[in-house]
């Protein structure tokens, strides 16, 4: 896992387009790490729950958690239609049933195995910012992810 770790520092120290990305990686860190607590308190307090009613439960709370922020920063001009369909495309579709994949992934593997795929997060951030961004992939960048790949695939080996 420290393998996986230093791919992610490695990542984090890359430079893309002369801007340094270390804050956007910390976030993705740091969601890493959060996700790394929620799956043991998931095992803890909601093993024997469906997939389904887990997610619904993590996602409802994180969106009464978030709706004080998006009531204080709601935009000045009317929000376009396609936009609150993006959105909740991205709610429902993405993070959904990603979410129902992972607490499924928790009840069968555990939480300690499930929680390696987090380290994936950084990776593909950076991955679709090339593919849907056009941004350059850089040497730095390829080492951080052969590390954090071979990391994840080190620690799914029984």
């Amino acid at each position: 896992m420290l393998v996986g770790f230093a791919g992610v520092v490695v990542l984090a120290t890359a430079k893309v387009s002369g801007l340094s990305i270390g804050a956007a990686v910390l976030a993705g860190a740091t969601a890493s790490l959060l996700y790394g607590v929620g799956v043991n308190l998931v095992k803890r307090h909601m093993t024997g729950l469906p997939s389904a009613a887990a997610a619904a439960a993590t996602l409802g709370c994180a969106s009464l958690w978030m709706a004080p922020m998006a009531l204080t920063h709601w935009p000045q001009s009317a929000v376009p239609l396609t936009a609150w369909m993006c959105a909740v495309v991205l709610g429902v579709v993405c993070t959904g049933l990603a979410f129902l994949m992972f607490y499924r992934l928790i009840g069968r593997i555990g939480p300690a195995r499930a929680s390696t795929v987090t380290y994936l997060i950084p990776l593909f951030g950076a991955a679709f910012a090339w593919m849907f961004l056009d941004e350059p992939v850089t040497l730095q960048m390829l080492l951080a992810g052969a590390l954090i790949l071979g990391s994840v695939a080190v620690s799914q080996k029984r």
